[in-house]
């Protein structure tokens, strides 16, 4: 894994830092990598402290990403944590894209 699982929530903090108005933060996951089960959980419990809500949409497929985004607007995410997997630093330009179409500001797992 490339981060200890305290990033989790630090990625939580800095989104709410950045956009201060947000609520309901979307985690962007894939459930075939393990360590992200460890960042997801963090993430979870950062955000029942800073007083968001953590709404995990899984990923583990290139076709699944647009499903994923469709959920996310489904649950009126204002916002979305995309973790460190290669999957998604593979998609990123996609995901990028996609999340801009959706006015969402986002904290990525890799630059």
């Amino acid at each position: 894994m490339l981060a200890g699982p305290e990033l989790g929530g630090k990625y939580l903090e800095l989104l709410k830092e950045a956009v201060p108005g947000v609520s309901r933060v979307a985690v962007l996951w894939n459930p075939l990598t393990p360590p992200e089960t460890t960042l997801l959980k963090e993430a979870e419990t950062a955000a029942r402290v800073l007083g968001l809500e953590a709404q995990p949409v899984s990923a583990r497929r290139p076709e699944e990403i647009e499903g994923a985004f469709a959920a996310m607007s489904r649950a009126r995410a204002d916002g979305l944590i995309v973790m460190p997997d290669a999957l998604f630093l593979h998609l990123r330009v996609r995901i990028a894209d996609l999340a801009g179409k959706a006015r969402l500001p986002v904290m990525y797992g890799f630059r």
